[in-house]
C-alpha cells in the first residue's frame, strides 16, 4: 500500500469512527429522556423511594430532584461533546441549536421555585413557561439535527418527534382521559412509551445508515 492510499485509510477510519460517535450521542440524546421519563413513573408510583422534603407550599421528592440532577448532568454531557468536537463540522444553525437546547434545559430553575413559592396567580405563568420551554427545545432540535451530516429520513424523523409528542399530549387532553382515575399516570405511560419507540426507531435507522455501529 502507497503512503497516498495509507493516509487515505486512516482518513475514511477516522470519518467512520467520527460518524458513529456523532449517531451514538444522537442517539443518547433520545435514550436519556426515555430512561428518566420511566424512572419518573417510578417515582411518581412511590416504587422508589421518595425522601420527601416541603419546599413552600408543597412536598417535593428528594429522589426526583437527584434523578434530575442526573438527567441534566447526562445531556448537557452530551450536548457539550455535539458542541465542541470540531471532527462533526456541525453547521452554525446545528451550533445555534444546541446552545437553544442547553437554555431549554435551565427552565426547571425557573418553574420549579414558581411551582413551589408562588401564589395561584403566578401558577398561572407555569404553563407559560413550560408551553416556551418546549418551543425553544423544538426549535433548537430542528436547527441542531438540520445542519447535521446524517441520512436525510433520519433527519426527518428527529424534527417530527416533539411535534409527534405534543399531538399525543393534546389527543389526551382533548380525550378527557386526565379526568378519570389514574389519567396522569396512563399520560405518563403513553408519552414514556412514544419516547421509547423514538430510541428504537432513531437506533434502527442509525444502524441501517452506519451497519457497523
Amino acid at each position: 500500500m502507497s503512503s497516498d492510499q495509507h493516509i487515505n485509510a486512516m482518513q475514511q477510519t477516522l470519518e467512520t469512527s467520527t460518524r458513529k460517535e456523532l449517531l451514538r450521542l444522537i442517539n443518547g440524546i433520545f435514550l436519556v429522556m426515555a430512561v428518566f421519563s420511566a424512572l419518573g413513573i417510578l417515582i411518581s408510583q412511590k416504587l422508589l423511594p421518595q425522601f420527601t422534603i416541603e419546599i413552600g407550599h408543597i412536598e417535593r421528592s428528594l429522589t426526583s430532584y437527584f434523578l434530575q440532577g442526573i438527567s441534566f448532568a447526562l445531556t448537557t454531557a452530551i450536548y457539550l461533546r455535539l458542541l465542541t468536537h470540531k471532527a462533526f463540522r456541525l453547521k452554525t444553525r446545528s451550533r445555534i441549536g444546541l446552545c437553544l437546547m442547553i437554555i431549554s434545559l435551565l427552565a426547571p430553575l425557573v418553574t420549579e421555585p414558581l411551582y413551589a413559592y408562588g401564589d395561584k396567580e403566578s401558577w398561572n405563568y407555569y404553563s407559560l413557561i413550560y408551553g416556551a420551554d418546549f418551543l425553544i427545545n423544538a426549535i433548537g432540535l430542528i436547527l441542531f439535527i438540520g445542519g447535521c451530516d446524517i441520512d436525510k429520513k433520519l433527519r426527518r424523523f428527529i424534527k417530527w418527534t416533539p411535534f409527534i409528542s405534543l399531538g399525543i399530549s393534546c389527543a389526551i387532553s382533548f380525550s378527557g382521559m386526565l379526568k378519570f382515575e389514574n389519567g396522569f399516570l396512563l399520560e405518563s405511560l403513553i408519552l414514556t412509551t412514544t419516547q421509547i419507540f423514538f430510541c428504537l426507531i432513531i437506533h434502527r435507522m442509525s444502524r441501517k445508515e452506519m451497519p457497523e455501529a
